[in-house]
């Protein structure tokens, strides 16, 4: 049933007129799903540990590229833990513990620059 869901709904996408777009104002994002949940039965402990780092400097208005006056560029520097256990064949449990290293913005004006840690 779930399979059918999604082919219609991606036959909705493919046959709409309609432009889809988006765009974060910074470099993204740290979502980084490695499916761990869906991975591991009953008595089973998974450890998965990812690094991300991203960067953007240029942005979009539409399907057109935007000189934004605001920003410059921005980035980040993230480190992720996550852990999954398995209590039953249907019951798991995971964990998911992320850091920001660094996550920065250069602005336009008098290259002000901006910067944040943490959890």
């Amino acid at each position: 049933m779930r399979c059918i869901g999604v082919i219609f709904l991606l036959s909705l996408v493919c046959v709409s007129n309609k432009n889809i777009y988006a765009q974060c104002c910074a470099a993204g994002t740290p979502n980084c799903d490695n499916s761990l949940g869906n991975g591991t039965g009953k008595n089973i402990l998974a450890l998965s540990i990812a690094n991300l780092y991203s960067y953007s400097d240029q942005y979009y208005r539409g399907n057109e590229p935007y000189s934004s006056n605001y920003i410059k560029d921005s980035y980040f520097k993230f480190g992720s833990l996550r852990a999954s256990y398995g209590f039953t064949d249907r019951f798991k449990m995971v964990m998911d513990f992320g850091y920001f290293f660094s996550k920065a913005q250069t602005l336009e004006r008098n290259e002000y620059f901006r910067e944040s840690k943490g959890l």
